[in-house]
């Protein structure tokens, strides 16, 4: 059996396929060559099983992410302990476990410190195991590490502090259409068709439809990844075959202020929807309660910040803007872009004295029209201070400019912006475009590979500190267990 067959079987079992792992951080003095070695062993992360066992609408190309080992290509060292656990999968962000080096399959040739590079001479490839080494020079990598992971090897060469614009995002769906949609006048129809949330047994969402003073949840039963007799009525098809439809099973709806269009959005957390409009600084906010749809009015005011208060969006992406989440909330922050558009500001909404304007500048797609061949995308919250969004990563309290999503699913010569719903299930990423007019009308929805996770976790048996006297080499050595 092969290695991706193993993994899909322990998926559907709900176990993790043993890999057994052994790691060496060998570290050597440059004045006189006394080197330094440490041993452990590392324990296998769930990521990669979650991603295989969301095979969403049946149209994932799998065959993307093979051969599996680019996806244990890279490592990341943090400062402080990570529980050996296999659904702990998610970085944490850096003010609670400082990255202090990583490395991937390419070498660095940027200015990073934190960087290192493959010793591909080294690499032993057989068909149940690898061994992959790195190398960091006396300049690069310093600091304390405690923990090692292996990780894809995309994040490897970006690390979660990216020293420049790089990607660790691309498209996992096959070609599919989905037919053309003018989003400038979305109808409740579409916007049922991108939901806010799914369950966990794919079967079923919630999608939400705000237009005027109605808000309304709407419970949507769809394929996402159960499969069976919703293959009725065709939305789209690939080539000949029919696709499944949405349906409609109940709603319940609201009645809240009038938001204005493309300064407004949503979020959700256990209790509430909450729904905002952004000012210079600060928050209109009617709270929809989930037990009851009472509705409540919750503004807030903040000194001290200035926030963006232009139109997010051209008219369709403006629709989107107000159905599914346009910015990330962690449980305590929502991330909001500042007035000049090239930074982010953390609000909390429930605490007026608490709002701390995030380090970094970059450049935000705000009001944008077009970008070719690009997505803007809802962001995408890894963990508590760490959001993956469109072109950008929020790591704790800076951040830090990447490479421009890509569609879904893209097969036209047009190259026309797509927004697009996107929800993380696990380490497995779905997406619905919003956008499809008569030029983007090969769009389609699908499965995205968000390489923003941890394939596996060695905590070291003490901590191991690299100084700038130092080179450091990592040698991990992966293999099945039998």
């Amino acid at each position: 059996m092969r290695l991706i067959d193993k993994i899909r079987d322990c998926a559907q079992r709900n176990e993790v396929l043993p890999l057994k792992g052994k790691i060496r951080i060998i570290t050597q003095d440059i004045r006189d060559g006394r080197e330094e070695v440490m041993e452990s062993e590392n324990i296998a992360t769930s990521a990669i099983q979650s991603i295989l066992n969301h095979n969403y609408g049946l149209l994932t190309n799998f065959n993307n992410i093979i051969p599996l080992r680019s996806m244990y290509s890279g490592v990341l060292c943090f400062q402080n302990e990570i529980s050996e656990n296999a659904s702990n999968f998610n970085p944490p962000n850096d003010l609670l476990n400082p990255l202090i080096a990583h490395a991937g399959n390419s070498a660095n040739t940027s200015g990073s410190l934190l960087r290192g590079s493959p010793v591909n001479n080294d690499f032993v490839v057989t068909d149940t195991s690898i061994k992959q080494v790195w190398l960091w020079d006396n300049t690069q990598g310093n600091g304390t590490i405690r923990t090692v992971c292996l990780c894809p090897g995309s994040l490897g060469n970006m690390g979660l502090k990216p020293y420049s614009a790089m990607s660790v995002w691309s498209s996992l769906a096959m070609e599919n259409t989905i037919g053309r949609t003018d989003c400038s006048t979305l109808t409740r129809a579409e916007a049922i068709k991108r939901p806010i949330s799914i369950s966990a047994d794919g079967k079923t969402g919630k999608s939400i439809w705000w237009n005027g003073t109605t808000f309304e949840e709407i419970s949507v039963r769809h394929d996402w990844n159960a499969y069976g007799i919703m293959r009725d009525l065709a939305d789209y098809t690939i080539g000949s075959t029919t696709v499944h439809s949405w349906h409609e099973d109940t709603s319940r709806s609201a009645t809240v202020r009038t938001f204005t269009r493309g300064k407004s959005s949503l979020f959700e957390d256990e209790d509430y929807y909450w729904l905002y409009e952004i000012s210079s600084s600060s928050l209109k906010i009617d709270k929809v309660k989930k037990s009851d749809f009472t509705v409540t009015q919750a503004d807030v005011s903040y000194s001290g910040i200035s926030l963006y208060n232009g139109t997010v969006a051209n008219a369709k992406g403006a629709y989107w803007f107000m159905n599914v989440p346009r910015w990330a909330y962690d449980g305590t922050y929502l991330y909001l872009p500042n007035s000049s558009a090239n930074g982010f500001v953390a609000v909390n909404p429930s605490d007026g004295t608490d709002a701390v304007v995030l380090d970094g500048t970059i450049s935000l797609y705000v009001g944008v029209a077009e970008i070719a061949y690009k997505s803007s995308i809802r962001p995408i919250v890894v963990s508590p201070g760490l959001i993956f969004g469109e072109n950008y990563i929020i790591n704790g309290s800076t951040v830090y400019q990447t490479e421009m999503t890509s569609p879904i699913h893209q097969n036209d010569t047009t190259g026309r912006t797509v927004y697009l719903d996107t929800i993380r299930q696990g380490a497995a990423v779905y997406g619905m475009p919003y956008r499809a007019d008569t030029y983007d009308y090969r769009r389609g929805q699908g499965a995205a590979l968000l390489s923003l996770f941890l394939s596996t976790i060695s905590v070291l048996p003490d901590a191991k500190t690299k100084s700038t006297s130092q080179t450091m080499r990592i040698e991990y050595t992966s293999s099945e267990a039998t």
